[in-house]
């Protein structure tokens, strides 16, 4: 989903105006990138991105005056109106279920995707960092995943929570070049061709943006999306082996 710019420039106004901490509603991967490029911080205001897992890919965008200067990040993201919801199994027995089936049911409740964040499953428990002007309702009325019954608690995010991040299988893979199509051709286990069949019938994301252009270029932490096929993320970049080919590892979330 393309950002209104001038969304996220009504809330530094709106911090302006007040001279107090202004929020945006939860920004995807993106809608980030594009406010990182665009977003021109007059002197005297600072920006602050909250994270709560280890990687988060959609995160709130909070504005500051330089009263603020001095807090550490710890004490900035305990002003962000966020909240941390663990939902977990109410037996043992009952089936298990994975991040869409929690996506699913939290826009089942009629909740907008801007209100929460990323989504993390950990065994049998999820864990969902929302808006807490609507943490109430998710509390109350989220009572099933799946055909799992659910509780849902208020969790502190402390340094265990930091450190979750989705759950993925390690590829490791040589790429004759950093572009998108070889890219693509590696995690698909499909030839150049194919793979640039698939960019043109648009089933191929960079950073959840459309890819045009089968030779756009990679780098560290970009995440691809292959309709059918999967989620990918570059983790790392290694070194050219003596075959001229570019060693990667990559993740694909499962």
């Amino acid at each position: 989903m393309k950002i209104d710019i001038n969304k996220v420039y009504d809330r530094l106004e709106l911090c302006k105006r007040s001279h107090a901490p202004s929020f945006t509603d939860f920004l995807d991967l993106a809608q980030l990138i594009e406010v990182r490029k665009s977003l021109k911080m007059p002197p005297g205001y600072i920006m602050v991105e909250f994270s709560c897992f280890r990687s988060d890919e959609r995160r709130m965008i909070g504005f500051f005056t330089n009263d603020y200067l001095d807090y550490s990040e710890e004490q900035l993201f305990l002003m962000f109106p966020v909240e941390l919801l663990e939902i977990k199994p109410r037996f043992k027995t009952e089936p298990t279920y994975g991040h869409r089936d929690v996506l699913g049911s939290l826009l089942g409740l009629g909740i907008e995707r801007r209100m929460f964040g990323d989504i993390i499953i950990n065994e049998d428990v999820g864990y969902v960092i929302c808006n807490k002007s609507i943490s109430h309702i998710v509390s109350a009325e989220l009572l099933m995943v799946k055909r799992t019954a659910v509780n849902i608690t208020t969790k502190i995010i402390d340094m265990q929570v930091k450190l979750l991040e989705p759950k993925s299988d390690t590829i490791t893979l040589t790429l004759a070049s950093l572009r998108i199509d070889s890219l693509v051709k590696g995690v698909c286990n499909c030839s150049r061709n194919e793979a640039i069949s698939l960019i043109k019938a648009g089933q191929v994301k960079l950073n959840q943006i459309e890819v045009v252009k089968n030779h756009q270029s990679l780098h560290e932490g970009d995440i691809l999306s292959v309709r059918t096929k999967g989620k990918f993320k570059l983790s790392e970049i290694g070194k050219v082996t003596k075959k001229g080919r570019i060693s990667i590892i990559v993740f694909k979330y499962i």
